[in-house]
């Protein structure tokens, strides 16, 4: 009988002995996988982003090669056209790399906002030289982007921002000539100059533009994607 309490208490003892180092490990085995995460995603992205592990990193999770979800963020990621720009990636059902295999992530949805002075410059460029026409002003809010053209900013030009496929359409919503609105008709008369059209370049063809919003500081453009290989070049991210 001796012998069999024994035992239970050994057993109890052991068990709680890996409890204990399971809570204890969770800290550092959330650290390194960070520390991976963070390297990895300068190499791609040539800044570090801060890096956010969503729960807890399961001992059992790990062995399995997988990580539930991480988001990155940074409001410094710049491309060849385009800087500073503020990324918000999430990606989900994630697979690490082992042997010769990429990590793979089932899921990803990414927010990538852009300067209000950027969006300025490039529809500054498309009025003139689609339209001819001289931009006093750009500014933004929640409704769109306004324009104001012409001698003087006499016309205010008001630009709703939207998706087809790939690329990122400014439609013209309302034209103001001296305050006063223009009829629907003498505005569709007139879009066929004043439409710009900004492509997105340098997206990984896992990912889509699904949709587009804007603020008084940026133009947001949103991605979904699924099954990304994460790699950079040739190399994996690991």
């Amino acid at each position: 009988m001796k012998s069999r309490r024994k035992v239970v208490v050994v057993a109890i003892s052991i068990l709680v002995l890996l409890v204990l180092v399971g809570l204890l490990s969770q800290p550092i085995l959330s650290s390194r996988i960070k520390s991976r995460i963070e390297v990895a995603a300068q190499k791609a992205l040539h800044v570090t982003p801060a890096v956010r592990l969503d729960g807890s990193i399961a001992a059992l999770e790990l062995i399995d090669h997988k990580i539930s979800k991480f988001t990155l963020t940074t409001d410094s990621y710049s491309t060849k056209r385009i800087a500073k720009i503020g990324l918000v990636a999430t990606f989900t059902n994630v697979s690490l790399p082992h042997g010769n295999v990429c990590a793979i992530a089932g899921g990803v949805s990414i927010s990538a906002s852009i300067g209000v002075n950027f969006v300025a410059t490039q529809v500054e460029q498309k009025f003139k030289s689609q339209g001819g026409l001289n931009v006093a002003k750009v500014t933004m809010d929640q409704s769109g982007i306004n324009v104001e053209a012409g001698p003087g900013g006499v016309a205010t030009i008001v630009l709703t921002p939207t998706t087809k496929g790939q690329e990122l359409i400014l439609k013209v919503k309302t034209i103001l000539l001296f305050g006063q609105p223009l009829s629907p008709s003498k505005v569709a008369s007139l879009t066929g100059n004043i439409h710009p059209v900004v492509p997105i370049n340098q997206v990984p063809s896992y990912l889509h533009l699904i949709s587009v919003s804007t603020s008084a500081s940026a133009l947001t453009l949103y991605f979904q994607g699924k099954d990304a290989v994460l790699h950079h070049g040739v190399a994996c991210l690991s």
